[in-house]
C-alpha cells in the first residue's frame, strides 16, 4: 500500500531522499511513498 503526501511533506521527503543519496554508507532506501 503506497502513501500519498500533501506537496509540502513530499518537498521534505525529495529532500531527504537526495541527503541519503550523498551518503556513502547508504546503499538502497526502500519507501512506499507514492511519488
Amino acid at each position: 500500500e503506497f502513501v500519498d503526501l500533501e506537496e509540502e511533506h513530499k518537498e521534505a521527503f525529495l529532500k531527504l531522499l537526495d541527503v541519503l543519496d550523498d551518503v556513502e554508507d547508504v546503499q538502497s532506501v526502500y519507501h512506499n511513498i507514492n511519488l
